[in-house]
């Protein structure tokens, strides 16, 4: 499991990584020639369940983390903020990702640690009209995020095989 982590966030920060590359090229002054320009930062946010007790959910995010900060290069880095997302309710989850859509940096990749962060991000991609600029790794497999993915607002999902284990 933890290779398939591994390549599936390698693939989004390549994407992101040349995605970001093509803004810098545009938006760049001529004047700096400076090595620091020539990385392109990627911001990555992976939602987190703000209720979540057991330290299972840490885990992961400390693998996440650490898997993305392995792939920084003199050409790419990645910054990596954790979002706590208040799941009491679906409307809560609603909420606290459209506050990350609507403060004004969304971040290139979002990885998703449950289905219906999964979803709810997919909606806000589609609603705040980001198709394409924002890279999601989901959660869980059902039909939704299964058509998300063919219609490519969704990157891939990871679901747990449980006859596997």
């Amino acid at each position: 499991m933890k290779k398939v982590f591994i390549l599936l966030i390698s693939c989004l920060l390549l994407v992101g990584c040349s995605d970001k590359k093509e803004k810098d090229k545009k938006h760049k002054h001529k004047e700096h020639d400076k090595k620091e320009d020539d990385i392109a930062i990627v911001d990555v946010a992976i939602l987190v369940n703000s209720i979540e007790t057991s330290t299972s959910q840490n885990v992961i995010i400390s693998g996440i983390t650490d898997t993305i900060l392995s792939q920084n290069t003199s050409e790419t880095s990645a910054n990596v903020d954790i979002v706590a997302v208040d799941n009491s309710n679906a409307f809560s989850v609603e909420e606290s990702i459209r506050d990350l859509f609507t403060n004004g940096n969304v971040p290139e990749v979002i990885i998703c640690l449950d289905e219906l962060s999964t979803t709810c991000v997919y909606q806000a991609v589609i609603d705040y009209n980001v198709v394409g600029k924002v890279n999601i790794l989901g959660y869980y497999r059902s039909d939704i995020i299964c058509n998300a993915i063919d219609r490519e607002v969704i990157n891939s999902t990871i679901s747990v095989d449980t006859n596997q284990l």
